[in-house]
């Protein structure tokens, strides 16, 4: 078989493969990007359920302070008693904050990952990069070829590495001294 063909056949099954590749990993980006969409439910799921948990740890403390205010016979209503109970409802609502602020966070990252993955699917995918990758392999693979190196026929120094079958070095009829005498 020449080279010529053996390069053709070879830069077919590349191309496939590299095909086949880019199916594989558009597939798996879709399951990423299904991945990531579940993650941002939970995130926001996460951060209602942390918000409850810490409202009702607030209701409870604060209840508590209260209460013991109240057995004291103690005004909640100012001095130390209103510092205490204010400062744990400043807590509490720094608190929540800080859960809400991290849940939209969490979900935002991983909305930004799913949108990415879906991004990279639909590149990898495609039709039009498929082609493209295919196009640039199948160039590369001609550049290296001897049918590239057939421009160069008639050229001082360079003949036929494949007799018969384009030009290069090393073919029969070149001596050493065809290769240590070009300038």
């Amino acid at each position: 078989m020449d080279p010529l063909t053996l390069m053709a056949v070879g830069t077919g099954v590349q191309i496939l493969g590299g095909w086949y590749s880019n199916m594989q990993q558009a597939q798996a980006e879709r399951e990423n990007q299904a991945y990531y969409l579940e993650q941002e439910k939970y995130a926001m799921e996460s951060a209602r359920r942390a918000e409850r948990l810490a409202g009702f740890e607030y209701a409870y403390k604060i209840g508590n302070q209260v209460g013991a205010y109240a057995a004291s016979g103690i005004d909640t209503g100012s001095g130390s008693a209103a510092i205490t109970i204010g400062g744990s409802i400043a807590n509490e609502i720094s608190e929540v904050a800080a859960i809400r602020r991290k849940g939209e966070m969490d979900m935002r990252l991983a909305r930004l990952r799913a949108n990415q993955s879906g991004r990279t699917a639909d590149t990898v995918g495609s039709a039009g990069y498929n082609l493209m990758q295919g196009l640039t392999t199948g160039l590369g693979n001609y550049a290296k070829s001897e049918g590239f190196g057939s421009w160069n026929s008639g050229r001082t120094g360079i003949t036929d590495k494949y007799p018969g079958y384009g030009s290069g070095y090393g073919s029969a009829g070149a001596s050493y001294t065809d290769f240590t005498d070009v300038a």
